[in-house]
This record gives structure tokens, C-alpha cells and sequence, in this order.
């Protein structure tokens, strides 16, 4: 079920980014999410091991949207240098703590906020931002899902809650992006 899921959204990347994009525009143009703004090109530095030795100017405001494999972990990834390592041996794509471990347990599709690039200048100036676009990314990722959804996918929801539909919870620890989103089918 995730697979084909992830084949079909990975196929459909630009209209997912132009969905996401709509979304997080809506969203950030509310009063209460000032503080969720895009920090500035000059800000977003990809450093590559250490000492610092490259650094990466966005051309745009925008979120980027990536499909792959992801480490995940119970501790931080401060050093660029292991980071590197571990991802071209591991051939993921981030590293995650949060929800370690949790997709394989259930059956879920992740979508997660990039506030840093693991290493040891990691803040937390990206941190609303990031929340804010995943939160805008998962509403076109949810709309997807309801578009594609199969009579097998009602049967395994309906496993998790006999009401007949299946409620999603967005939420950010830096940003009251709380709602809910029901969808029935």
C-alpha cells in the first residue's frame, strides 16, 4: 500500500509542490503565523563535514520536496562528517529522531519539515518554517491519498477505526498548526 502510494506521488512531484505551495501561502498569510516566515536566503547554509566548505543559495522562498529513505535515530546528528558518511553508505536522504522507528511498526507515509542539516550548526531558526511546510505539504499529500484511495485501503483504514473514516492530526511543537482532517470514503 505505501509503495504504490509513494510511486504515484513521487510521478505526480510538480503537482504536489504547486498543491503544497498554495497551501503554505494560505497559511502564512494568516496574522497568527508571523513568526513562520522563510528566514532568508542568506541564512539557509549547506555545510558539508567540517570546517564548513560549501555553502548553497536558494534561488527561491520555496520548499523543496524530496522522496527517499530516511535514518532514523534516538540521538542528534550533530557532525557533517558522519552525516555524509552514514548517507551514502545508508543511501538515505535525512536523518530523523522524533518518530524513530514508528513507520515500521505502522502502516504510515512520513512526512517531515527539514529545519537543519545535521551537523553541529544546527538551530532552530528554520524550525516554524519547516512546520508550517509540512504541515502544507501533508494537506496535498492527504488530498492525494483521498483521490487514489481503493477499497482495500478503506478495508485496512477501517481496521485502525470502525466509525468509517480515518482522522490525520497535524501538529508542530513551534507553531499551533493543530487541525484535523476526516476522510471518508
Amino acid at each position: 500500500m505505501r509503495g504504490s502510494f509513494l510511486a504515484k506521488l513521487e510521478s505526480d512531484k510538480q503537482n504536489i509542490t504547486a498543491t503544497t505551495l498554495s497551501y503554505l501561502h494560505v497559511l502564512l498569510d494568516k496574522p497568527d503565523f508571523g513568526t513562520a516566515r522563510f528566514p532568508g536566503a542568506h541564512e539557509d547554509k549547506v555545510l558539508a563535514g567540517s570546517p564548513p566548505k560549501s555553502s548553497r543559495e536558494r534561488s527561491h522562498n520555496e520548499p523543496s520536496i524530496h522522496f527517499g529513505a530516511v535514518a532514523a535515530s534516538d540521538s542528534v546528528m550533530k557532525s557533517g562528517t558522519d552525516r555524509d558518511r552514514i548517507a551514502k553508505a545508508e543511501k538515505v536522504i535525512a536523518f530523523e529522531m522524533e518518530a524513530a522507528g514508528l513507520w515500521d511498526q505502522l502502516p504510515t507515509l512520513i512526512v517531515k519539515g527539514v529545519s537543519d542539516y545535521a551537523d553541529c550548526h544546527k538551530n532552530d531558526m528554520w524550525r516554524e518554517f519547516a512546520s508550517a511546510s509540512a504541515w502544507a505539504c501533508t494537506k496535498a499529500v492527504t488530498e492525494k491519498w483521498e483521490k487514489q484511495a481503493t477499497k482495500e485501503q478503506y478495508r485496512i483504514k477501517n481496521q485502525w477505526n470502525n466509525n468509517g473514516g480515518t482522522k490525520v492530526m497535524f501538529q508542530s511543537d513551534t507553531v499551533n498548526l493543530s487541525g484535523t482532517h476526516t476522510w471518508s470514503l
